[in-house]
């Protein structure tokens, strides 16, 4: 699997593919506003999967992390990683906080005083102790029960403890909650506390709401103490109706736990792109002369667009793979045959209806067929394949009502001439080859159909056999 919005070059360094740091100077700005005033706040990171969240708030923390208090001493933030899914073979979240802090506390020895870490650390082992002590596993007591019962009515909670003569084990928790508190509390009076919570989308739906009121109870209303979660908003407001019903208002519940979000998008790749293929690719060439570089490094900004950080890689790099399998060996650095085997391999990510398309095909719905493919605003088409399609607009009203409908085709004699005078000619007369149009002519000067279209018939035959 590759890392989000991440590829590993010769040196191990990270590199951004999404130059992502206008984000990060945001999410910065927010948290240093924030500090001045010393305001306790709760905000997400809002994107959806695979867009590269992890990555941004890792980011984030390499570069928060710099900021010094004063000269010669502590860090001005203190920032704590949970790692929701990582910790959540706990089954009650609030022990996987503590842990959490825990461990990242003992990465920080450069950020805090030794006496406020050790300090800050014999409360936390004393606190998972106090967990253990009064948790489900060993007294039968559940704790989510007293989270229940502490959100009550003040009288009624007082009532519920009472009759259930649970006095001794909902003080002892209460003592332990404020224990807590009391220590992070410390903590912020000279530096501001960051807590970053990520891989929330990864846990499991009641779980992923737990966490969201542990989070709440534990540490809403301590001065200066931020908590920045990482989620994708729509699943987690699906999350809420799933748990609570389909009637529940799913974003005034979740304003109780999130004050505001910054929303992280797909980004463009622009300049990026040619670092990106050459990772997998290497240095390609037009060695076939069937194509111009500018042509290529056009194909490449635009084919991925609409594709979520992560999708993008692993398409490229399994494309890659095809590639140099397929390939004849005098094409293996050969950029049109690279770029051929992308469009593919993304007309098969988004599941492309092969016997639908041939029976529709028209310019005007070029590449609508594909049955995963579906945008907010109901669109079916991905933004790359759209900036492609618009490559072949037709240019005038007699074009419009062909049923070819572009100056790429043509019909002659009751057969089919694909023009091929640049990339684009080219990768439509691919399109057609493996919709089935098995009479198609590719011209560029001569025929060039005859050494292409295999390569094409091969390369999407052993993309539709391999998982």
């Amino acid at each position: 699997m590759v890392p989000d919005a991440v590829l590993m070059d010769t040196q191990e360094e990270l590199t951004d593919l999404l130059d992502r740091k206008a984000f990060v100077a945001r999410l910065i700005d927010v948290v240093e506003i924030l500090s001045e005033n010393r305001k306790n706040a709760s905000f997400a990171v809002n994107g959806a999967w695979g867009v590269g969240k992890t990555f941004v708030l890792n980011r984030f923390e390499e570069e928060i992390a710099k900021y010094p208090l004063e000269e010669d001493g502590p860090r001005k933030y203190l920032v704590f990683h949970y790692d929701c899914w990582k910790y959540d073979y706990y089954e009650e979240p609030l022990i996987a906080l503590v842990a959490a802090l825990t461990d990242s506390i003992d990465k920080q020895t450069n950020f805090i005083s030794a006496d406020k870490r050790t300090t800050f650390k014999v409360v936390l082992k004393e606190i998972i102790a106090g967990l253990v002590e009064v948790g489900s596993v060993k007294t039968g007591f559940d704790i989510k029960k007293i989270f229940e019962t502490i959100k009550s009515a003040k009288n009624k909670a007082t009532q519920e403890i009472a009759d259930s003569h649970d006095f001794d084990v909902y003080f002892s928790f209460n003592c332990i909650l404020e224990k807590l508190r009391a220590a992070i509390k410390d903590l912020a009076e000279e530096q501001t506390i960051l807590l970053v919570v990520d891989e929330l989308d990864r846990c499991l739906p009641e779980y992923t709401i737990t966490v969201l009121e542990r989070l709440h109870h534990v540490l809403e209303g301590i001065p200066n103490v931020q908590t920045i979660i990482s989620i994708d908003k729509e699943q987690l407001e699906c999350t809420v109706r799933q748990i609570y019903g389909c009637n529940t208002n799913a974003k005034r519940y979740l304003e109780k736990f999130i004050s505001f979000e910054i929303t992280l998008r797909e980004g463009s790749l622009e300049d990026r792109a040619d670092p990106l293929f050459e990772r997998y690719y290497g240095k390609l060439q037009c060695n076939t002369k069937l194509c111009t570089p500018e042509e290529v490094s056009e194909f490449k900004r635009i084919i991925l667009e609409g594709i979520n950080t992560r999708s993008r890689l692993e398409l490229i790099e399994k494309s890659s793979l095809l590639y140099r399998l397929v390939s004849p060996g005098e094409n293996k650095s050969d950029a049109l045959f690279a770029c051929i085997g992308v469009f593919l391999t993304v007309l098969k990510f988004y599941g492309l209806d092969i016997k639908k398309a041939k029976e529709t095909f028209q310019i005007r719905t070029l590449f609508e067929p594909l049955s995963t493919y579906h945008d907010e605003e109901g669109s079916t088409i991905p933004a790359g394949l759209v900036l492609l399609k618009e490559k072949y607009t037709p240019n005038t009203a007699e074009e419009v009502l062909s049923p070819m409908g572009t100056d790429y085709l043509h019909l002659s004699n009751k057969q089919i001439r694909v023009n091929c005078p640049d990339i684009w000619g080219i990768l439509l007369a691919s399109y057609r080859a493996i919709l089935g149009f098995e009479g198609d002519l590719w011209y560029k000067g001569s025929r060039i159909d005859l050494y292409i279209k295999p390569f094409v018939l091969r390369y999407w035959k052993l993309l539709e056999t391999i998982a």
